[in-house]
């Protein structure tokens, strides 16, 4: 497999990581920038700017490496490094870096939502949906429950089959479990939970991106766990193939994060009172 397949698709993730996903963040959260006054307004601006450097640095780190165009010490052949190696090194402390500089905006976003928290109370008393099956379709529930219940029984039924390939059979199986009793318990949790200052600012629409997110991690990591399956009947179970398959797991996670916002049901309109 050519290495140009290891740079587009960590290039991919670092694109949709730190250029489109911050685009697409700022548009969902646009209300917020008019919230507060004229010297509190939302923090962000410099911050965005600073994850779409950071994906374009990456990029280029990563060609530079592809070409081998990094000098010694940090070149692949100083590391004792292969070129797909060096990719993968490479990708992975941009990654950890970037998540660290976007974990600090984060924070700064969530301190600045607690300290003009009260500032928009006309809409503190709107009604929410708190029916899971208002937020998402009931189809698109069970498809992600059938999903988890295939991952769940299929390496054990693989590890009975194929036990010269498969390994680690019970172990998988407990985190995969736990992961999926996580994520349906916190969807559970944004279900029933009292309406916060994103909910009064944005309305259902970010309820159902919790409980939306909560689905779709559940059913792509159940995905992810088929696929790395398949791999390993396959033979193909490296670090470079595993690698590989983590960054479309992250490419294709990402994608359909921005698409969820556009499945929005009729708006439900809250009970009108009693005359």
């Amino acid at each position: 497999m050519s290495e140009w397949v290891d740079f587009g698709l960590y290039s991919l993730q670092a694109v949709l990581l730190w250029i489109v996903l911050p685009a697409w963040g700022v548009r969902l959260l646009r209300p917020l920038s008019t919230e507060g006054s004229a010297t509190s307004r939302a923090p962000g601006a410099g911050w965005i700017k600073g994850l779409r450097a950071w994906g374009i640095l990456s990029v280029l780190v990563l060609l530079a490496y592809r070409l081998d165009k990094v000098p010694p010490p940090l070149s692949a052949a100083s590391l004792h490094r292969t070129g797909f190696e060096a990719l993968l090194m490479t990708s992975n402390l941009m990654l950890a870096l970037g998540l660290l500089f976007a974990a600090l905006g984060i924070r700064q976003l969530v301190l600045w939502l607690k300290q003009n928290a009260a500032l928009q109370d006309d809409r503190a008393d709107e009604g929410f949906p708190l029916n899971r099956d208002d937020l998402l379709p009931r189809a698109l529930q069970y498809l992600a429950y059938a999903l988890v219940l295939s991952a769940l029984v299929a390496r054990p039924v693989a590890g009975f089959l194929r036990p010269d390939r498969v390994h680690d059979i019970w172990g998988n199986f407990i985190t995969g479990f736990a992961l999926a009793l996580l994520l349906f318990f916190t969807a559970a949790g944004s279900v029933l939970r009292a309406p916060n200052h994103l909910d009064r600012m944005l309305g259902e629409h970010w309820r159902r991106l919790e409980v939306g997110t909560c689905y779709l991690l559940m059913a792509n990591l159940a995905l992810l766990e088929l696929a790395g399956l398949a791999l390993e009947l396959w033979g193909l179970g490296s670090r470079r193939h595993v690698a590989l398959l983590v960054a479309v797991f992250v490419c294709v996670t990402l994608g359909c994060l921005m698409l969820l916002p556009r499945q929005t049901p009729a708006t439900i309109e809250p009970p009108e009172p009693a005359q």
